[in-house]
């Protein structure tokens, strides 16, 4: 488990560690927000919820934007590389470069979950606290 994390790390560069930072940060306060905006007699679940998607959306872009440059760089080397050795380095490139976009993904699911949770408390409290007029 280890050996592969590091190698993860080794992988995906400099990006990895904004990554694992806000994956670190976005469990215990996506806790915290869903627990505050569940129980809360105000209607807290709106902004918490949005801001707890939004947070969730981080990671995964920054995953992204990590893989688009890592790519011009694999792709810049892969410039001056002989054609028969092209198509191997492409590969192994390009795995290596998925590397940001999967912890991205793996650090937004908290945040999102939790958040999109709220956001379905918000829609049903509001549907029970406010009638549909009728005609």
């Amino acid at each position: 488990m280890m050996e592969s994390l590091a190698e993860s790390f080794a992988e995906g560069g400099v990006w990895m560690y904004p990554i694992a930072l806000l994956g670190c940060a976005g469990l215990p306060a996506a806790l915290a927000l869903f627990a505050v905006g569940a129980t809360s007699r105000k209607n807290l679940a709106w902004p918490f919820g949005l801001g707890l998607v939004i947070a969730g959306l981080l990671p995964a872009a920054l995953g992204y934007v990590a893989y688009t440059l890592n790519w011009a760089n694999v792709m810049e080397a892969v410039a001056h590389v002989s054609p028969e050795d092209r198509e191997t380095i492409l590969m192994g490139g390009k795995s290596e470069c998925l590397t940001t976009v999967e912890a991205g993904l793996g650090a937004s699911i908290f945040p999102l979950c939790f958040g999109l949770a709220l956001l379905g408390i918000a829609v049903a409290r509001r549907g029970l606290s406010q009638p549909t007029p009728t005609r």
